[in-house]
């Protein structure tokens, strides 16, 4: 049994991606309803299904890097949060991007992913 008050875990709860951050994630969906109750934007009809095989939505990203330059161009994510942290965060997720490269091209010999990773 956990040791958190009951409130903690449900906030603590993420199923927005494997590797984002509970705080940041809870952040971003605070700051898109504050946003659309001050805009007073209606929401649209929820998605039936997988959100991601519905034609009507934009598309998802399907990359890392796509999904950096998407924050990249946010307006929105740049009015919430600010161009300093915005361009860091995306130039750290691009410097992320050009390290897998490097492994998926062979730039890294065998020995070392298996040496360092857990996952070779």
């Amino acid at each position: 049994m956990s040791a958190q008050p009951p409130w903690r875990r449900i906030t603590a709860w993420n199923a927005s991606s494997a590797q984002a951050i509970g705080e940041r994630s809870t952040a971003a969906c605070i700051d898109s309803g504050l946003y659309g109750i001050a805009n007073r934007i209606e929401p649209p009809e929820p998605s039936v299904g997988p959100a991601f095989a519905d034609e009507s939505l934009p598309p998802f990203p399907t990359s890392l890097e796509e999904a950096a330059d998407a924050l990249d161009r946010s307006k929105l994510a740049r009015e919430w949060y600010g161009d300093l942290y915005i361009d860091h965060y995306v130039a750290s997720r691009r410097a992320e991007a050009d390290i897998v490269r490097g492994l998926r091209d062979g730039q890294v010999p065998a020995y070392e992913i298996a040496r360092y990773f857990e996952i070779a």
